[in-house]
């Protein structure tokens, strides 16, 4: 087996914690067990310390264990589009809903409402929603960057190279 292949794991229909209880088909730990089994395990080999536990792989201010989980191929960690957030594909979709909701928001407004999309009719449709701005200028370098971002993510394409027009990508 390469050094970097996990082995194969098989529940045994017992908890894998060690409490002995029966676990459902296909389930390694009892409902909150394998956080019981994570504490004990940092306890017993790193003091309970997640510094230690950074230090001993090799990780720490010097070495980004955030950035290794992105950059490995082999990990499915991802990074926001829109700041410095990381974390797995659904703690991403999460996290942008909460704190970029207005990119959330004009992509929904796309798919729903199709068309041509440009700054102006973005800034209306996040209006709708909510979306506040401190002044028209901040609005639109804003909007621009979102519609920038759905563009490179495929889900309008840019139609003008002259100008800030996007459609709708049709599947």
């Amino acid at each position: 087996m390469p050094p970097n292949e996990k082995p194969r794991l098989i529940p045994t229909g017992k908890c894998w914690c060690g409490c002995g209880k029966d676990v459902g088909l296909g389930k390694f730990f009892a409902a909150g067990h394998d956080k019981i089994a994570e504490a004990a395990l940092m306890a017993l080999k790193y003091d309970g310390s997640v510094a230690q536990l950074l230090h001993a792989h090799g990780f720490g201010s010097h070495h980004s264990v955030r950035h290794a989980a992105v950059t490995d191929p082999d990990c499915s960690w991802e990074s926001c589009a829109d700041c410095n957030y990381s974390g797995a594909p659904a703690s991403i979709a999460n996290h942008r809903k909460k704190d970029h909701p207005d990119r959330h928001v004009l992509a929904q407004a796309i798919r729903a409402l199709g068309g041509t999309w440009d700054p102006q009719r973005a800034i209306k449709a996040l209006g709708d929603h909510g979306h506040t701005w401190e002044d028209q200028r901040a609005a639109e370098k804003r909007v621009r960057q979102i519609l920038r971002d759905l563009c490179t993510d495929g889900l309008i394409v840019k139609t003008d190279p002259q100008r800030a027009v996007y459609d709708l990508v049709q599947k």
